[in-house]
C-alpha cells in the first residue's frame, strides 16, 4: 500500500507541479511586472530620464539616463532586478550583518525590503557614485540599484542609490500589498 501511494504521490506531483520550463516562463513574465513600476517618467522630479530595457543573465536591467541641456549634469541610473539572491546572498548577508557593529550596521544595512546591503558609496568634487542591493519585502526578488552623477560644478545629490531603493520598494510595496 505504501508503494502505491508513494507512486500515486510522484505522479500527482509531475501533473501539478510546473516544469522549470513553466517556472522561468512565469518568473520572467512576472519580471515584466517592472515594467510599469520603472517607467522613464519614475524620476521626472528630478530630470527628463530616457529609458532603456534588457534582458541579461536572466535579469530585467533598466538603464535611465538624463543630460542638462548644457551638459554641465549627466545622471546615470541602472535598476537590475533578478531572482532572489542573484545580488544579495541570504546566507552572506547574514553573517555580514551578525558581524557588524551598531554603527556599521546603520550605515552599511539600510531598512530596506526584507534586507539590504549598500554596496558602492564614493564622492568627488565633480561627482558621486553610489549602489545598493535590496530584497524586495515578499523575498521574491533581489534589487540592485547605481546611480552616477557627474557635474560641471558639485555633485547636486539629488539623487542616490539608497533613495532611489527606497522609493521603488515603496512603490513595489503599494502594487503587490
Amino acid at each position: 500500500m505504501l508503494v502505491i501511494r508513494s507512486s500515486f504521490f510522484m505522479l500527482l506531483m509531475m501533473l501539478i507541479a510546473p516544469s522549470q520550463e513553466q517556472a522561468d516562463k512565469s518568473l520572467s513574465q512576472l519580471m515584466k511586472v517592472w515594467d510599469q513600476l520603472l517607467p522613464a517618467s519614475r524620476f521626472s522630479d528630478i530630470a527628463d530620464f530616457s529609458r532603456v530595457i534588457r534582458e541579461e543573465d536572466g535579469e530585467r536591467v533598466y538603464e535611465f539616463s538624463a543630460n542638462a541641456e548644457d551638459n554641465s549634469l549627466l545622471f546615470s541610473v541602472v535598476i537590475a532586478v533578478g531572482p532572489i539572491g542573484s545580488h544579495l546572498n541570504p546566507a552572506s548577508w547574514e553573517n555580514a550583518v551578525s558581524k557588524a557593529s551598531e554603527e556599521e550596521k546603520a550605515l552599511n544595512f539600510p531598512e530596506i525590503g526584507s534586507r539590504a546591503q549598500l554596496q558602492a558609496m564614493v564622492f568627488s568634487p565633480r561627482g558621486a557614485l553610489s549602489g545598493v542591493a535590496f530584497a524586495t519585502s515578499d523575498g521574491r526578488f533581489d534589487v540592485f540599484v547605481s546611480v552616477f552623477e557627474a557635474s560641471s560644478a558639485a555633485p547636486r545629490g539629488q539623487l542616490t542609490a539608497l533613495e532611489t531603493a527606497q522609493r521603488i520598494e515603496q512603490v513595489y510595496d503599494d502594487t503587490f500589498e
